[in-house]
């Protein structure tokens, strides 16, 4: 008699963490499965693990690769097996919630048109817990894939059906990304918002080790599906455009990026219209997400430039057009000036310093990183400053991190606040608390302005 879940999971180099990842799925409240474990060709000694847990458990079944080939052939391996009704994704180094697959079974049964569902989770970090944001609906998944994989692989659960006419592109390199994309015109797609799984994400993931290529693999593949659902041709738009990914060396190459992303989201917009693929509403929010994201990433404290406009746009409201929500905002009476005005708010900025200035940098986490990244060598920096005290007297590029107290102590003509979230805060405590000069005070960003002053 088949199973009734068939468990798919690949098992590649994963000695210290299969074991709970195993353990999580015998736990699971509904009993009738069969877990696939497909063995990758490891290095270390998980081949002993799953031939212990096979010994344990008849439920257990172990599938050797011939020779390695990677996940989705893995995967495409496993599913050649698989009897069950539905295939549920597991990893090696993740946990499955006891009542998870109960919880994804009562929603196909309560909705006969979802093929594929998957779950909230958390991502466990070395230093925190993240809860990303779930898209529970058919329309807003489809629409969340033009900035993000919105079905967490790990989490999914899909009618065997789906798997009988389809399978993972072991080219893709982001065989889930392309397959949601791929499947999404012909099958319901659907999130359970509740948490079912921890996503543990150690820093040697696919993502972080290949993320170039990952980003490649994800831009192409965004451009393949705009072209065969929307008739959208892109060769204009760059890669950092579609994939969402405008960074501060890109603002330095091109410092109109933000007039390329709104063009591209008035064009996918304006093709949709043809096409209807896309839910109106739903496509409306996500356009709002990749325009406010393009904004935060670009210039994201162009509201704090005294010269500067407000981009960035409500998205709580969901009923009133982003291209609306712009132009009330930038007070226009016409939308169709919000292109020539971002222009001219970009070509009229001036930073009242340039590379040749004495800076002093606060804040050393993320934002600095990649902004020392791109223009630390250009730069004529004094010191770095930072609000967290366990990092006084440390090393950040060579010099000691001081408190904020002794900021005056030394000579410079401007501070660059490298902090998004607390910009604000930190700004009114230098010119309150430590008697900076207002004018002194700049964003880390305003560094992407002065590329007309560089200095080699």
């Amino acid at each position: 008699m088949s199973e009734l879940i068939s468990v798919i999971l690949p098992a590649y180099n994963c000695a210290d963490t299969i074991g709970r990842a195993i353990d999580s799925i015998i736990c699971q409240s509904i009993n009738d499965w069969k877990l696939i474990i497909v063995y990758d060709k490891s290095d270390d000694n998980t081949l002993d693990i799953i031939n212990r847990y096979c010994k344990i458990d008849y439920r257990i079944e172990l599938v050797e690769s011939k020779e390695k080939k990677g996940i989705a052939a893995a995967l495409n391996l496993g599913i050649k097996k698989a009897k069950g009704l539905y295939i549920a994704r597991m990893d090696a180094d993740d946990v499955a919630y006891r009542d998870r697959f109960e919880i994804q079974l009562n929603q196909f049964r309560l909705n006969h048109d979802v093929d594929i569902c998957g779950t909230g989770f958390r991502i466990l970090l070395k230093d925190k817990v993240v809860i990303p944001e779930v898209y529970e609906n058919n329309d807003d998944i489809k629409t969340a894939m033009l900035y993000c994989c919105p079905l967490a692989h790990p989490t999914v659960m899909v009618r065997k059906c789906v798997f009988e006419i389809n399978h993972y592109d072991e080219e893709a390199f982001v065989e889930d990304y392309e397959l949601w994309f791929r499947l999404c015109d012909s099958y319901k797609m659907a999130n359970i918002k509740e948490v079912l799984l921890d996503y543990h994400f150690d820093g040697e993931n696919n993502s972080i080790i290949f993320k170039s290529k990952v980003f490649k693999k994800t831009v192409a593949c965004r451009r393949l599906y705009l072209k065969k659902y929307l008739d959208l041709e892109l060769s204009s738009f760059d890669d950092e455009i579609i994939g969402n990914a405008i960074r501060p060396g890109y603002v330095y190459r091109n410092k109109h990026c933000l007039v390329f992303l709104f063009d591209y989201l008035v064009q996918i917009e304006k093709n949709n219209q043809q096409k209807h693929f896309f839910n109106e509403k739903s496509l409306n929010i996500s356009l709002t997400k990749i325009w406010n994201r393009g904004v935060n990433d670009a210039y994201f404290w162009t509201d704090c430039l005294e010269t500067g406009i407000k981009l960035t746009i409500s998205e709580e409201d969901r009923e009133l057009n982003w291209k609306e929500k712009l132009r009330k905002q930038l007070q226009l009476t016409n939308s169709k000036d919000i292109r020539d005005v971002i222009i001219k708010s970009i070509d009229s900025k001036k930073i009242p310093f340039d590379f040749n200035a004495e800076l002093i940098v606060y804040g050393t986490g993320d934002i600095c990183d990649k902004y020392m990244d791109e223009y630390y060598a250009s730069l004529h920096i004094v010191t770095f400053s930072d609000s967290d005290r366990n990092k006084h007297g440390q090393k950040y590029k060579g010099m000691d991190i001081i408190s904020p107290i002794n900021i005056c102590k030394y000579r410079f003509d401007f501070i660059l606040i490298a902090s998004k979230k607390y910009y604000h805060d930190i700004k009114d405590y230098l010119i309150n608390d430590i008697n900076v000069p207002r004018e002194k005070i700049y964003p880390i960003n305003s560094l992407n302005f002065c590329r007309n002053n560089r200095v080699n």
